[in-house]
Parts: C-alpha cells; sequence; structure tokens
C-alpha cells in the first residue's frame, strides 16, 4: 500500500494514513481523492464501506440486495456503483419522510444511511484536519467546488 518504507518506517503516505480512524484502505482512499478532486464521490463510498455500516442490516437476502443494486445501476458495473447511486438518491431527498419512504422501498435502513453520513462529515473533518484540503466542510459538499470537479 506504500505506507511503509523498506526499513518499515512510515512513509508520509503512511502517516497521513495512520491519523484518520479508519481502515488503511478506506484512508487511502480519502487520501487520494484530494489528489483526483473526488471528495464527495469518495467520502460517501468510504462511508458507506465502512465495517461499522451495514444498510442492508440483513432485511434482504443476498439475491433481494443484487436485485435492488440492479435496479439503481442497470449497467453492472460494480456495487459501489449501485451504492453510490443509492446513497445520492437517498441523500437527494427533501425531507426525513421521502428519505423513510425510499429506504423503506429498497428494503434499506434509514439509520444505517444517516449514520453513514455523520461517518462521510467526520471524514471530511479529518481531511480538513491533516491539511489535505483547505476548505470548509460544507464547501467539500458542493459538486461546483473545484475539489469535486471531477466526482460522480
Amino acid at each position: 500500500m506504500g505506507l511503509m518504507n523498506e526499513m518499515r518506517d512510515l512513509t508520509e503516505l503512511g502517516k497521513c494514513v495512520g491519523s484518520f480512524p479508519l481502515a488503511p484502505q478506506l484512508a487511502k482512499s480519502l487520501v487520494y481523492a484530494t489528489l483526483f478532486r473526488c471528495v464527495k464521490s469518495i467520502t460517501s463510498l468510504a462511508a458507506l464501506m465502512s465495517d461499522d455500516v451495514d444498510i442492508f442490516c440483513g432485511r434482504l437476502t443476498n439475491t433481494e440486495s443484487r436485485e435492488v443494486k440492479f435496479a439503481l445501476d442497470q449497467s453492472k458495473r460494480s456495487d459501489h456503483v449501485a451504492m453510490m447511486k443509492m446513497y445520492s438518491v437517498w441523500e437527494s431527498k427533501t425531507n426525513s419522510v421521502h428519505r423513510s419512504m425510499f429506504c423503506h422501498s429498497h428494503g434499506v435502513s434509514s439509520h444505517e444511511l444517516e449514520y453513514s453520513r455523520r461517518l462521510k462529515r467526520d471524514y471530511l473533518h479529518h481531511l480538513v484536519g491533516a491539511s489535505l484540503v483547505d476548505c470548509t466542510r460544507d464547501s467539500m459538499e458542493n459538486w461546483l467546488h473545484p475539489i469535486n470537479t471531477h466526482a460522480k
């Protein structure tokens, strides 16, 4: 992962990744998101992929969850893309009633999606704290901000 050198000392990347309270793979993706200017997408995905988040909460069988993912990403590119689309649609709902209805119709947990949103905000805060971005957390949520040039 490039986090240690041959002497087993942390590299600069390793020091940066080590400052994040999440799995190294996800932390590294957050660091790279700042370089590739896709912070909003990757922080959302990292929050959804966190060990603490299970948006299906055992509500659906594997077959049912695949059907829900397929309905959102008919290209079948990846579960990650489908989960991102699901999260984006959920996040775009204007109030908690509409979000709850979306969750109910897709068999996902509103509580878990809310938790993932809090994680996402924490990750954005850590990016600012690590001096990887020089902007406010709210501006990073804006699709038009330069840090999201390549976010989808």
